[in-house]
C-alpha cells in the first residue's frame, strides 16, 4: 500500500491490520498467559506493526517489529524493498522543496530516513514471494538491522492478501481449542472490529500520526477470543465498513489518480472512516437511495459493488475542477454557477428501463430520511 491511501490501509480490515493480529496470536502462544497484560500489539509507531513488553518502569521493550508491503508489481524483486533495509533515501532540496541536482544532474544523497527497527527481531512481510532473495543481493543493498522475511509456515515466507485469513483462523483455533469454522470466523470478525474501533478512535481524536497510540494488550485479545460466540457485535455495520473500505483499497490500486485529487478524496474518506456507526450507516443508506428501506441497513443487499467502483469512487478520483465536501452524510459537489445548487454522489447505476420504480423508491427514501 502507498501513503496516498493511509486511512483505509490502517483500518482493522486492512492487510497490515490482519498481519498484526496474526503476529500477536502466534506470539501469545509463546508467553505465559498470566502475563498477557504486560504484552501489547502496536500499530503505526515502530514501522507498521510491533510487539512489545511493558516493563516494570513502564518503558516499552520491543520484541519484534514488522514492515508490511503488499506489492504485486515487481513484488518478486528484492530491489523493490530497498528502502525497508536502510530507510528511505533523503536527498538535498532547495528552499521550495525541489530536489537539487549536482553538476552531472544526479540527486545529492544526504542519508537515509531513520527507521523504526528494534534491537531484537525485525521482519519484512510481503504479499508475493521474493524470488531473488540471496545473501549476495542482501550484502549489495545493506542490511544493518538484520531484517528477515517472516515465515508463515515452514516452507512459505510470503502471504497473499487473500490468504491471511486462513493463517489467522489456524492460530485462533490453536488458542481457542476445537471449534467450528463459523465460530472461528466470528472470533476473527470481532478481533478485526475491535482493532478497527481502536484505529478509528486514534484517527478521529489525534491530530497527527506522531500522537497515535494504537495498541491492544494480549489480555484484551484473549478476552475476545474466549468470549466470542456466534454473534458479531454490530454485525451489519461491521460488514458495511469492511466492504466499503476493501473496495476503496481495490480502486486505489487500479486507478491512476492525480495527487491533488487524491488529497481532496482523502479528506472525504477520512471523514467517512472516522464517523461513528450511526453516521456511517446513514452515509451508506444515502449512497443507496434506490434500495427499498427495509433492506437499506443489510450489507449484503446495500453493498453496490458496481456502483461504488463505476460511479462513487470513479467520480471521486476523477473530478478535477470541483472540490467534494461532506455534508449531512452525503458527499457533494457544489455548482460553480450557483451558490445553492449542488450534486450528490451516490452509487446509483441502474438501467434506464428501471427509472420509474427507481424514482418511486428514491422519493420514498428521501421522504423517510427527512422526517
Amino acid at each position: 500500500m502507498n501513503n496516498r491511501n493511509a486511512t483505509a490501509s490502517w483500518s482493522g480490515f486492512s492487510f497490515q491490520g490482519q498481519v498484526g493480529l496474526l503476529v500477536a496470536l502466534i506470539e501469545m502462544q509463546n508467553i505465559d498467559a498470566t502475563k498477557y497484560d504486560k504484552y501489547f500489539l502496536e500499530y503505526e509507531n515502530r514501522e507498521d506493526v510491533a510487539i512489545y513488553m511493558l516493563k516494570d518502569n513502564q518503558t516499552r521493550e520491543y520484541l519484534s517489529v514488522h514492515q508490511v508491503k503488499a506489492y504485486y508489481s515487481d513484488g518478486h524483486l528484492i530491489n523493490t524493498y530497498k528502502d525497508v533495509f536502510q530507510g528511505k533515501e533523503e536527498f538535498e532540496v532547495d528552499e521550495e522543496g525541489k530536489i537539487v541536482l549536482d553538476s552531472e544532474k544526479n540527486k545529492i544523497l544526504l542519508g537515509y530516513k531513520e527507521t523504526g527497527w528494534c534491537s531484537n527481531d525485525n521482519y519484512l512481510h510481503t504479499a508475493t514471494e521474493i524470488t531473488n532473495w540471496t545473501q549476495e543481493k542482501i550484502d549489495a543493498i545493506g542490511n544493518p538491522f538484520s531484517v528477515s522475511r517472516f515465515k508463515y509456515s515452514s516452507d512459505q515466507n510470503y502471504c497473499d492478501i487473500n490468504l491471511i485469513k486462513k493463517f489467522i483462523l489456524e492460530e485462533i483455533e490453536k488458542i481457542k481449542g476445537e471449534s467450528t469454522e463459523t465460530k472461528l470466523a466470528v472470533i476473527l470478525a470481532n478481533l478485526s472490529l475491535f482493532l478497527d474501533e481502536k484505529v478509528r478512535f486514534e484517527h478521529a481524536n489525534k491530530k497527527t500520526k506522531v500522537e497515535y497510540d494504537v495498541k491492544i494488550s494480549f489480555q484484551e485479545l484473549q478476552e475476545i477470543i474466549q468470549a466470542s460466540d456466534n454473534v458479531i457485535h454490530d454485525e451489519n455495520t461491521y460488514f458495511s465498513r469492511k466492504l466499503f473500505f476493501e473496495k476503496y483499497i481495490e480502486c486505489i490500486k487500479q486507478l491512476e489518480i492525480e495527487e491533488h485529487i487524491q488529497n481532496h478524496a482523502n479528506i472525504i474518506i477520512q471523514n467517512i472512516y472516522n464517523s461513528n456507526n450511526l453516521s456511517f450507516d446513514n452515509f451508506i443508506s444515502r449512497l443507496n437511495l434506490t434500495k427499498p428501506k427495509e433492506y437499506i441497513h443489510l450489507p449484503h443487499l446495500n453493498y453496490n459493488d458496481d456502483g461504488l467502483k463505476q460511479v462513487f469512487f470513479k467520480i471521486l478520483f476523477s473530478v478535477k475542477n470541483c472540490i467534494p465536501v461532506m455534508e449531512d452524510n452525503f458527499v457533494k459537489y457544489r455548482s460553480k454557477t450557483s451558490s445553492v445548487q449542488h450534486y450528490v454522489l451516490t452509487t446509483i447505476i441502474n438501467e434506464v428501463e428501471e427509472c420509474s420504480d427507481i424514482l418511486k423508491t428514491l422519493i420514498e427514501n428521501v421522504d423517510n430520511q427527512n422526517t
